[in-house]
């Protein structure tokens, strides 16, 4: 079982022991990347709003337990990116429209979800947890990544 909490994994056995812990190394930090196709609830292509200097992107899934527990400090995260031409976009590998409109509705979101279909995204950014957190400017250079749970 692998836990990330802050940018440290934690390795454990299956008997819950832990087994080793490593910072995450942070190599795409200053790398340009091409978005691809994101889709909208309804299926439709997903544009970035060309008017705002960075984007905040919340990798999440609506089953991740250590998502549950980022939530309130997505909330905070989006109160301050609005003062500060931040847009906040929420994306998962999700493909049912239902469940995803649901968990929005459901913790009350206050920032569009977006689907990656074929985790091209996810993969782009080697997320390979939830949530992570990914700070871009408007050309696509990677300026910060948090994975995992973040209690700050």
């Amino acid at each position: 079982m692998v836990q990330v909490f802050q940018n440290q994994r934690l390795l454990r056995s299956y008997d819950n022991e832990l087994v080793a812990t490593y910072e995450e190394q942070q190599t795409l930090i200053g790398t340009y990347i091409d978005i691809p196709e994101l889709l909208t609830i309804d299926q439709k292509p997903f544009r970035m709003d060309a008017n705002d200097e960075f984007y905040l992107l919340i990798l999440l899934h609506s089953e991740c337990e250590f998502c549950a527990r980022d939530r309130a400090l997505w909330q905070l995260m989006y109160e301050e990116a609005a003062i500060r031409n931040v847009q906040v976009i929420g994306v998962t590998t999700e493909t049912d429209a239902e469940v995803v409109q649901s968990y929005m509705a459901e913790n009350d979101l206050p920032f569009p979800v977006v689907m990656d279909p074929g985790s091209a995204l996810f993969s782009t950014l080697e997320a390979h947890v939830t949530p992570t957190k990914v700070l871009l400017s408007k050309e696509g250079q990677i300026l910060n990544t948090w994975q995992g749970w973040t209690t700050q």
